[in-house]
């Protein structure tokens, strides 16, 4: 995926698998598993109040965000266009 917030890695492919052991959902993997993913993490950064998608955009292969560092709000919008 190649859009203006796309980046190279910067984290190494040991702070990826640190990352991802650090998430209740992979912690039981093991190691030879935990590399696969590692190694299908692309990173992305985004500037302070950037969105990331909105109900019905295609997200496409990137339906998992995790957050490393920083802060996201979710929210869904009412028909009349209010924040709920």
């Amino acid at each position: 995926m190649h859009d203006q917030y796309h980046t190279n890695m910067r984290i190494s492919h040991t702070q990826r698998i640190e990352l991802l052991r650090a998430c209740p959902y992979w912690a039981p993997l093991d190691a030879a598993a935990l590399d696969v993913l590692a190694n299908a993490v692309q990173e992305h950064r985004y500037p302070q109040g950037a969105h990331l998608f909105a109900e019905g955009d295609d997200v496409g292969e990137a339906a998992l965000h995790i957050v490393a560092s920083g802060a996201i709000r979710i929210y869904k919008l009412s028909p009349d266009g209010r924040e709920q």
